[in-house]
């Protein structure tokens, strides 16, 4: 996706923010030539596009009195531009050998389940350049009875989304050896 990104080069994501829910991103969308590329929060919705057209986009949104921030990124993922790095990923997952999930997976794409490993590929595959609904995986993960979500990699960002999305989660995170050594233990008084 990264080297993708580079050979587009003049493309990105912006975050829009609003302190109540976000309405009609199609507006912003339409007027604009940028696409809709994580529904992450009623709060927070991400689009995707060529540089200029996020600037278009920032410009419209705060208009609408909605705030627009810049993501440092390499690409304008999660958007149709970036089929060139899903056909690179489908060639790559031909010649992996994928089992059978033993708990379903939800798609970010779609919110399904999936453990058939031809599903789990093409989902890898089309979560590249299609919108991932964040927001409707996390839901869909809580009605299924997950209650414990763990973030790894630096900063709490899905932490803070889940953390709106299903107040009543269990957060933990793993960033560094000292996080892991603290969510293991925590793994571990919740099992026993």
């Amino acid at each position: 996706m990264q080297d993708c990104g580079e050979e587009i080069g003049n493309a990105g994501l912006l975050s829009i923010l609003s302190r109540e829910k976000i309405g009609d991103i199609d507006v912003i969308c339409k007027s604009s030539e940028v696409y809709t590329a994580l529904y992450n929060t009623d709060f927070q919705i991400v689009v995707g596009g060529y540089d200029e057209n996020l600037k278009d986009a920032k410009r419209v949104a705060e208009q609408m009195g909605l705030k627009a921030i810049p993501l440092r990124v390499s690409g304008p993922f999660h958007t149709y531009l970036m089929k060139p790095a899903a056909a690179k990923m489908e060639a790559f997952l031909k010649k992996m050998d994928v089992q059978l999930a033993r708990r379903p997976i939800i798609a970010n794409t779609s919110t399904r389940g999936v453990v058939d490993p031809e599903h789990i590929k093409e989902e890898l595959a089309i979560q590249i350049y299609n919108p991932i609904l964040w927001k409707a995986s996390v839901k869909k993960m809580s009605a299924v009875g997950i209650e414990v979500f763990i973030e790894i990699g630096p900063g709490k960002v899905a932490s803070g989304m889940i953390s709106k999305i299903v107040p009543s989660a269990k957060i933990l995170n793993i960033e560094d050896k000292a996080s892991l050594e603290q969510t293991v233990q925590e793994l571990s008084d919740l099992l026993s």
